[in-house]
């Protein structure tokens, strides 16, 4: 019984790493210009979704966003539901509300860096209520960096758009 005992317990030890091992996904999206932006404005987005205890309520994003060529400043900048406007997107337009907001992008060398735990995701009319619904490959979502900061009553047109999604 105590050998019996003894391997049971080394077998714990042994697969308690395999047991409580982090989840990760991650990506990283590509920005181009949108709309009727010219110049050669771009941009990319790592985005990763984890967990340490393999508990969907206790999920971490971090989406660190770099964008270049792009007008100095502040940036609003989203997730949005559907696909980027033309044409980087598809046409006709099937752009889609925004379902998170993450910090505002400022455009320069270094990364904006936005982490979210899912007990503060923010609850917006549309959003998403899960980290989970940005890994669903039904779905379809994009990055958009716009023209003016959050703050702006409306923060115009996209600058840099890019499809999100994970392998």
């Amino acid at each position: 019984m105590r050998t019996l005992l003894l391997v049971l317990t080394g077998l714990f030890f042994l697969l308690h790493p395999m047991l409580v091992a982090a989840v990760q996904e991650t990506t990283t999206v590509v920005l181009m210009p949108t709309g009727d932006r010219e110049g050669d404005a771009s941009g990319e987005a790592m985005v990763t979704i984890s967990d340490e205890n393999n508990d969907p309520d206790q999920r971490t994003l971090v989406v660190r966003v770099r964008i270049d060529k792009v007008r100095g400043g502040r940036h609003a900048t989203h997730i949005h539901e559907g696909f980027c406007p033309p044409p980087v997107g598809p046409s006709p337009d099937q752009q889609g509300n925004i379902v998170l907001d993450l910090n505002d992008t400022i455009a320069g060398p270094f990364p904006t860096v936005t982490v979210l735990r899912t007990t503060d995701l923010p609850t917006r009319p549309g959003g998403i209520q899960s980290f989970d619904e940005l890994l669903d490959p039904t779905r379809n979502f994009y990055i958009n960096v716009h023209l003016l900061p959050s703050v702006a009553p409306i923060s115009g047109p996209g600058q840099v758009c890019g499809r999100l999604e994970f392998p």
